[in-house]
């Protein structure tokens, strides 16, 4: 048999390496020494027992317990150290080139799968949030992939065609259990979906279709009514994100689908940098009639718009969750690159801006902590020069995990820590309970005195004059000394206590 042309092995090579290269860029740096806060959270959730878990923390915690559930399962095989922990996010992160690519392929050919799967690849935003023990890139694998299926499903004949259409509505019910504004991104894929299928009058396909999302709705009922309990609430996990403004829902989403990690002042230009290619794709879907890219830009824009508007009424952190939208720009952007003459040309300004991020991401890591939160570093910096009798307070609530987590013997003999609250925070309460030695200082109750600790070391993200904590107990008569240490977003004063 002759053997192919030797130029036939590269198309062949080009989704090894990507997979290879998207792998690498994750699982380097991927511990930075020590959990953020959020990190810590799922530390804490983990630990819990199943009935817990699924039980009255489910009905506080606004996270659905899905991704707890994943990395519980996985506990006994990974650990609970940065690497284990972090591992599942990175494999994720790594094998959503896949279906991002075979998407792309199918829908635009080669050359457009080979720039979507490049981009998402070295995405800063996206390589960022695959090295953290969060849901966000395990969800957006699942999107990608029922964006794939989706797309393999409307073009396949027959019953296979329906089977894979069926087979969206356990997906997107999984992608549901991992984040409640998944919802977005399975809106956008039935935008998708009836985009492609109405201009073909293609019933069968809207019927099953139909079935799958009842199937979804089915499966997640015991998931919305906890949801409509949690709304109810005066008082959740989420009062601490402001109010959005139009500068930070443009920031965030540019961050998401330009994926840059980068200042605010990039933001003008990440923002030309991702609409000139989403540009050129409208212009080349409006000229060649191609009802893909038609539907993917009404996904996107349906998206966009449904999770700007919900962050209105509730907030939502966009630079995070907006990050799934990208599976409906990446094969965009791939597809700009198919115009005639100029059109890879158009993304050179888009894939800067990405290195540039992806760089910033490493080098903001590795001098100060993932996303500025050095916890641990905080934590071990107190452990040999707090005195017996002084206590640790904390103005939160799963970072008094920390303690525990990096905490040595010197801490541990020392008095319990103090944790500030906001009154009526059932899920703070519930949390402090279980963490060994933490106990809630209360600041608008009596002034703690000698008898209560000797000193005081207050670790937050507040300075000492915007404190709760240390107004309070400057109130009470203890006393600021020294000068405040950073550890990078994290400050730490001591007080001593009155006399």
């Amino acid at each position: 048999m002759t053997p192919p042309p030797a130029e036939a092995d590269g198309p062949r090579l080009v989704l090894p390496l990507l997979l290879l290269l998207a792998l690498a860029l994750r699982l380097f740096q991927l511990g930075t020494g020590y959990f953020w806060m959020d990190e810590i959270a799922t530390v804490f959730f983990i630990r819990l027992s199943w009935e817990e878990l699924f039980g009255p923390i489910a009905r506080l915690e606004p996270n659905p317990p899905g991704y707890y559930a994943l990395l519980k399962v996985l506990r006994p095989l990974l650990g609970e150290g940065e690497w284990g922990l972090r591992l599942p996010s990175a494999l994720a992160g790594a094998a959503a080139v896949l279906p991002v690519f075979l998407f792309t392929r199918r829908a635009f050919g080669p050359r457009a799968a080979l720039v979507a799967g490049l981009l998402l690849a070295v995405a800063g935003q996206h390589v960022m949030q695959s090295q953290e023990a969060r849901n966000y890139a395990t969800l957006f694998l699942l999107a990608a992939i029922a964006l794939a299926s989706l797309e393999a499903g409307l073009e396949t004949p027959g019953r296979r065609g329906l089977a894979l259409l069926l087979a969206q509505g356990p997906l997107w019910a999984v992608m549901l259990y991992l984040h409640a504004t998944s919802a977005f991104a399975v809106l956008g894929l039935g935008s998708y979906a009836l985009a492609r299928i109405l201009p073909r009058r293609a019933w069968a396909k809207l019927g099953t279709l139909a079935i799958a999302g009842l199937v979804a709705l089915l499966l997640c009922l015991p998931w919305l009514g906890i949801m409509l309990e949690l709304s109810r609430q005066p008082t959740v996990a989420l009062t601490w994100i402001p109010p959005l403004t139009a500068f930070w829902a443009w920031a965030s989403l540019t961050h998401a689908l330009a994926a840059p990690v980068l200042e605010a002042g990039w933001v003008a230009t990440a923002t030309c940098a991702a609409l000139l290619p989403l540009g050129v794709a409208a212009c080349l879907a409006w000229r060649r009639r191609d009802g893909r890219a038609g539907a993917l830009l009404l996904a996107l824009a349906a998206g966009v718009g449904l999770m700007v508007a919900a962050s209105l009424f509730r907030p939502v952190l966009l630079d995070r969750t907006a990050l799934v939208l990208l599976v409906f720009a990446l094969p965009l952007y791939g597809y700009a690159a198919t115009a005639p003459r100029l059109g890879a040309l158009l993304l050179l300004p888009l894939a800067l801006l990405t290195l540039g991020g992806l760089l910033t991401h490493y080098r903001e890591d590795a001098a100060h902590g993932r996303r500025w939160q050095p916890w641990g570093r905080a934590i071990v910096a107190i452990e040999p020069r707090i005195a017996p009798g002084e206590r640790l307070v904390i103005a939160g609530t799963f970072e008094l995990l920390a303690p525990v987590l990096y905490g040595g013997e010197r801490l541990a003999a020392s008095r319990p820590a103090w944790a500030v609250v906001p009154p009526g925070d059932r899920l703070a309460r519930r949390v402090i309970a279980r963490i060994p030695g933490a106990a809630i200082l209360d600041t608008e109750g009596p002034c703690p005195g000698p008898e209560a600790a000797r000193g005081a070391w207050v670790l937050g993200f507040a300075p000492a004059g915007e404190s709760r904590p240390i107004r309070f107990l400057e109130a009470c008569g203890w006393a600021l000394e020294a000068s405040e240490e950073r550890f990078a977003a994290l400050r730490l004063r001591r007080l001593r206590a009155p006399p």
